[in-house]
């Protein structure tokens, strides 16, 4: 699965990237938030700097969780933190996950699905003005709603996208950023 979100990522990187447009890669994982996730975590419109970055998420592989309050959070902080380039204003997240619901480690190292700082992250993103199209793979394509994906995305005024075949997701990823 992670190969095909690559991939896809990669295919949009190499159609949007532009020196006027900035784009970051940011990861998430199940793990402590203070790991050094493999990502760009700045923001910019070199089409080899995203590719290089994709290249370190696929070396460093897939956790098999996703703490989606880091992600929002990792997110949220190299949009706030890049200096805008084009005219365009608007601040567009492509959140992708194969989960519908937040897995993480809690502080005892047991699995856990509470997030409670997801509610906090939402608020930055909407009082930042920017908005989270989340795309749900596999499991997250299959989970009865409303789960917190499509949450995550009604809130600050985006849209969720079941992908049920992953060969497709660049096109869903592309469409999401002029609806």
């Amino acid at each position: 699965m992670l190969a095909a979100e690559i991939a896809a990522v990669q295919s949009l990187v190499t159609d949007l990237a532009s020196p006027t447009r900035r784009i970051a890669i940011v990861t998430y994982s199940d793990t402590d938030p203070a790991t050094n996730y493999p990502g760009a975590e700045s923001a910019t419109g070199s089409v080899d700097e995203l590719i290089e970055a994709l290249e370190r998420v696929h070396d460093a592989g897939s956790s098999g969780g996703g703490q989606f309050s880091v992600g929002m959070k990792r997110t949220v902080d190299a949009l706030l933190h890049s200096s805008p380039r084009s005219d365009d204003p608007r601040r567009i997240v492509l959140f992708v996950a194969d989960s519908p619901e937040p897995r993480f480690r809690s502080s005892s190292g047991k699995p856990s699905r509470a997030d409670a700082s997801m509610g906090e992250e939402a608020q930055r993103a909407i009082d930042a003005s920017i908005v989270f199209n989340t795309f749900g793979l596999d499991e997250a394509a299959e989970a009865a709603l409303p789960h917190h994906l499509a949450r995550i995305a009604g809130v600050t005024g985006g849209s969720f996208t079941r992908v049920r075949d992953a060969g497709f997701l660049h096109c869903q990823l592309f469409n999401s950023l002029f609806r």
